[in-house]
Formats: C-alpha cells, sequence, structure tokens
C-alpha cells in the first residue's frame, strides 16, 4: 500500500489546533443533534457557540 500516493506524508500537514478545536466542537453539536431528535441544531460559525431550539 502507497500511503504517499499524493505527494504528502500525513505528518507533512499539520491543522491548526484552533481548526482542530472548530471540528470537535461541530461533531459534539452533531451528536447531540442526532441523539435528540426533538433538537433542530445551529451553529454559529463566527462566535463558535451552538443555539438549541425546539
Amino acid at each position: 500500500m502507497n500511503n504517499n500516493q499524493n505527494g504528502l506524508l500525513h505528518q507533512d500537514i499539520e491543522i491548526p489546533e484552533q481548526i482542530l478545536e472548530s471540528m470537535r466542537k461541530l461533531i459534539i453539536i452533531y451528536l447531540i443533534a442526532d441523539r435528540d431528535k426533538k433538537y433542530n441544531v445551529l451553529f454559529e460559525a463566527n462566535t463558535n457557540d451552538k443555539y438549541l431550539e425546539k
């Protein structure tokens, strides 16, 4: 298996911590929404806040 097929090794790519933190928040919000179907979830990217509406 060729792990270098696109010319980049995994360790050459560094994702900024701020982006990782935003991704973690999005995943958590998605899981909460998926678990509790009675909520519609809106994600405000500017403030990284979540709003739950009934």
